[in-house]
C-alpha cells in the first residue's frame, strides 16, 4: 500500500487504517491463501493447503479449525510420501519489530502413531517451540513467545518419522500483543537504539517543529559544512542510525535564528523515584544551539526541564 513505507509494513499495527498494510503479514485462517507465508525451497518437501481429511487413515484432521467442517482450509504435511528425517519449512514474512510481550498463537493437529516433530524457529536458527509425537485427534492451541525482536522472521518446521501415520496440520495463526506500542505507551527494555527499534521513535513520537527546523532519522556521513556525526554511537559506522535536528533556512533568511523543535518520547506509565535516562548526544559547530531534556506531565501538559547543554561540545559523542 502507498499509505506507508515498505519498512513499516508487517509491524503488527494498522497504519493505513484499512488493514491493507497488514494483509499479507502472517495472520491466517488459510481460507483465501497462505497470507504471506512462503515455502523454504531448500526443504525436502512442502506444506499443502487442504480441505477435509488427509490421504492416510488414523492420522490428520477431518476438518479445519476455523469452520469446523470439511469445507474449511488448513495447511498440513503428508507423511505417507516422505522419509525419516525429511523436513518441510514454512517461512513468515519479515517483520521490522515486535514488542516485548509478542506471542504467536496457532492451532495444531498432531495425530497418528508415526507423528514426528513440529518446531517454530526464529530466523531459521533459534528454537522457540518444539513438540514431538502423537498429541491426540483434536486441534490444540499452541503459543510461542516471540518477545522483543527487530528485523526477524519465523519458521514453522515439520520433521518426519518413518511411517505413514504422521500427518501434522496447522490452522488459524495469529499474533498477540506484538505491536511495539502504537498507542504511544512503551513498557519495553531500558536500552533502546535507533536500529531494530527506531520505529518506537519515528512512528510513535510526535514532535512540534517550525517550517525550517525538524527532527529526522539520520546516518553518519562526512562533509565539511554540516558538522554532523560521521558515524552513529551504536555501531560506530555509517550504517547505524540516530535522530538529528535539521535546520533549513528559509529563502533570503540565513541570519534568522531557528525556532526550537521538540521531540516527545513514548509515554512511560510508571517510573521509579531513582529512575534515570542515559543517552549520547552530539553537538558540534560554531552555531550549535541548546539541547534541553525534561519531563512532561500527562495531565497538565507542563514541561519540567532538568538538563540543558549549550554550544559546541566537540566532534565526538558525549554521554548524557
Amino acid at each position: 500500500p502507498e499509505c506507508i513505507p515498505l519498512k513499516y509494513q508487517c509491524n503488527f499495527y494498522d497504519d493505513c487504517k484499512d488493514k491493507s498494510d497488514e494483509l499479507l503479514c502472517g495472520t491466517c485462517d488459510f481460507e483465501s491463501g497462505i497470507c504471506g507465508w512462503r515455502e523454504d525451497e531448500a526443504a525436502h518437501f512442502e506444506w499443502v493447503r487442504h480441505q477435509g481429511s488427509t490421504l492416510s487413515w488414523e492420522t490428520g484432521p477431518i476438518s479445519d479449525h476455523t469452520t469446523g467442517n470439511a469445507g474449511g482450509h488448513y495447511i498440513y504435511v503428508e507423511a505417507s510420501t516422505q522419509g525419516k528425517g525429511d523436513h518441510a519449512r514454512l517461512m513468515s514474512p519479515e517483520f521490522p519489530s515486535s514488542g516485548p510481550q509478542c506471542q504467536m498463537q496457532f492451532w495444531y493437529h498432531m495425530y497418528g502413531a508415526d507423528v514426528g516433530t513440529f518446531r517454530v524457529l526464529l530466523n531459521n536458527k533459534t528454537l522457540l517451540w518444539n513438540l514431538t509425537g502423537d498429541q491426540g485427534n483434536q486441534w490444540t492451541l499452541g503459543k510461542v513467545d516471540v518477545g522483543l525482536q527487530g528485523d526477524f522472521f519465523l519458521v514453522m518446521e515439520a520433521e518426519m518419522k518413518e511411517g505413514f501415520q504422521g500427518d501434522i496440520a496447522i490452522d488459524d495463526i495469529s499474533f498477540v500483543n506484538c505491536d511495539i506500542g502504537a498507542d504511544g505507551e512503551y513498557n519495553g527494555p531500558s536500552d533502546i537504539t535507533f536500529e531494530d527499534m527506531y520505529r518506537v521513535f519515528s512512528h510513535l513520537s510526535q514532535y512540534e517543529h517550525q517550517d525550517d527546523t525538524y527532527w529526522v532519522i539520520g546516518q553518519g556521513k562526512w562533509d565539511w559544512y554540516s558538522n554532523k556525526p560521521q558515524a552513529d554511537h551504536t555501531y560506530k559506522n555509517t550504517s547505524g542510525h540516530f535522530y538529528e535536528v535539521l535546520h533549513t533556512p528559509l529563502p533570503n533568511d540565513y541570519y534568522h535564528e531557528p525556532e526550537p523543535s521538540t521531540l516527545y518520547l513514548p509515554w512511560m506509565k510508571t517510573l521509579s523515584r531513582h529512575c534515570s535516562m542515559r543517552f549520547y548526544y552530539f553537538l558540534n559547530g560554531w552555531n550549535s544551539g541548546d539541547l534541553e531534556i525534561g519531563t512532561l506531565d500527562s495531565l497538565s501538559a507542563d514541561a519540567v526541564y532538568t538538563m540543558k547543554i549549550s554550544g559546541a561540545q566537540g566532534s565526538s559523542w558525549q554521554e548524557g
